[in-house]
């Protein structure tokens, strides 16, 4: 079955990409971190300052998945390969299945589900440890029973979609766009009559909404805060901007355009076919809806809440899928579809084994070879057990020595883009408690990106004297 090809070749693929395991990077470090406290019976906990604290920052899901998978072997790294593994052969096969469904054409579904699934982008996420792969799970199966109950009008494709964008929420907070997406397509295109259509999108809204609502509330009972963000307005800049042209643009590649244009040349001029045009239509109207509510969902966020949202591939790929799976399940009723199917498959998977075979040979950020043979990290190890350990990548810390570290004194707040007050005094503190013996502060090169902390140059002069803890990493 040519489903479960695609999942088995999926799957190991992406297994043996990651001979390093899956990258990480200050989040991946932060999920990691509290799947392991999970499995440990901590609760859903990271050691932020130092101490275990609720975690707040991020949803729980996919720490959630990653310790169920630690009863597997107790290593959290290994956790997160297996998971994405099979989350990127499931999404293969989702792919497949969905286009099948469009078209009735095994070999337009098969290329279909290749040129879509086996984009550079998609596959360069699938082997980090993040959330995103798990999210992009709930975004197909929200798509296919959206589409499946505009269709077909039965409640169980409803609560089955409201199922999956409440995973979805709790496993990104951007996820409330699955939620916001299918009432709207509920909404416009449901039952006949416009209260029906209201009713229903309420019935879906909700559910989709509450577990997320009620995770938000527990936060704020426990912890004092929603989601670690506050509202604040932060639009964003030139800089935000041209990163997110340059993903847009990685997604109509060089070798790829020609087979793009051919293919609209196909939906403007070209023949519809009478294969299945219901779910078809169905399917590309809600993936173009999804598409538009989670573009304007991203933008709010990184203008209102999290001042430190980056437009970049890992989130805007999303708006990729959205639109790549919708254009595909609209051409799928066109006639002679398949030809370009096969170029664009064979553009992108080309693009995508060119990229992999140049970047398997060591891991990713923290992942990576210098990571793992870090001396100083040894040093750490060797610390007294009472000694506070400052550092300007303390997740890095916990991770590798076990050891909770609190974060150097911020300049100022990245979610929020708002200057610390206490800046210069919490940063004197540090500089006495450094001074009394009571404290080590660890600083890491790779850590200079973090601009809203101290630079090298400014702790040694705060602090009176060389870094002794420094690593070029």
């Amino acid at each position: 079955m040519p489903a479960l090809a695609l999942f088995a070749a999926g799957a190991s693929v992406s297994f043996l990409f990651m001979r390093w395991g899956p990258g990480l990077t200050h989040d991946s470090l932060v999920y990691l971190g509290a799947a392991r406290h999970l499995f440990q019976g901590l609760g859903y906990t990271f050691p932020a300052q130092g101490t275990a604290s609720p975690l707040t920052f991020y949803p729980p899901f996919y720490p959630v998945m990653l310790s169920v998978l630690m009863f597997l072997k107790p290593d959290p790294l290994f956790a997160a390969q297996v998971l994405n593994a099979a989350l990127y052969g499931t999404g293969a096969a989702l792919v497949f299945f969905l286009l099948l469904r469009c078209s009735g054409r095994r070999a337009y579904a098969l290329f279909g589900a290749l040129a879509v699934w086996g984009q550079r982008d998609l596959f360069f996420i699938h082997s980090m440890a993040w959330s995103e792969p798990l999210f992009f799970l709930f975004c197909l199966l929200q798509i296919y029973f959206i589409a499946r109950y505009l269709g077909t009008r039965r409640r169980q494709d409803l609560w089955l979609a409201a199922a999956s964008a409440a995973l979805g929420c709790l496993t990104r907070y951007l996820g409330a766009s699955l939620a916001l997406a299918g009432a709207a397509a509920i909404a416009l295109m449901g039952r006949d009559t416009p209260r029906g259509r209201i009713k229903d999108a309420f019935s879906f809204v909700f559910p989709a909404l509450l577990p997320a609502a009620l995770f938000m509330t527990w936060n704020a009972g426990v912890a004092g805060d929603w989601s670690g963000r506050q509202l604040a307005f932060h639009f964003p800049g030139a800089t935000s901007w041209a990163i997110a042209g340059r993903a847009a643009a990685g997604w109509i590649l060089p070798l790829a355009w020609l087979a793009w244009a051919g293919w609209i040349a196909v939906i403007v001029r070209g023949r519809g076919t009478a294969d299945r045009p219901g779910f078809a239509a169905y399917a590309a109207a809600v993936c173009a809806i999804a598409c538009v509510v989670y573009a304007a969902v991203l933008f709010s966020a990184a203008t209102l809440f999290d001042a430190n949202t980056p437009l970049d591939e890992r989130t805007l790929a999303p708006i990729y899928l959205f639109g790549a799976l919708g254009f595909f399940c609209y051409a799928s009723t066109r006639a002679n579809a398949v030809l370009f199917a096969v170029l664009l498959a064979i553009s992108q998977t080309t693009v995508a084994a060119h990229w992999a075979v140049g970047n398997r040979s060591d891991g990713f950020g923290y992942a990576s070879r210098a990571w793992r043979e870090s001396k100083l990290m040894d040093r750490v190890r060797a610390l007294p057990d009472g000694v506070k350990i400052y550092a300007n990548l303390p997740e890095a810390v916990y991770f590798f020595t076990g050891r909770a570290a609190v974060p150097l004194p911020y300049r100022f707040f990245p979610s929020r883009a708002a200057v610390n007050p206490g800046y210069r005094a919490e940063l004197r503190r540090v500089a006495e408690e450094s001074a009394a013996g009571k404290a080590v502060v660890i600083y890491f090169d790779a850590g200079r990106a973090r601009a809203f902390m101290p630079s090298a140059e400014e702790l040694e002069t705060s602090l009176g004297c060389a870094l002794t803890l420094r690593e070029s990493a």
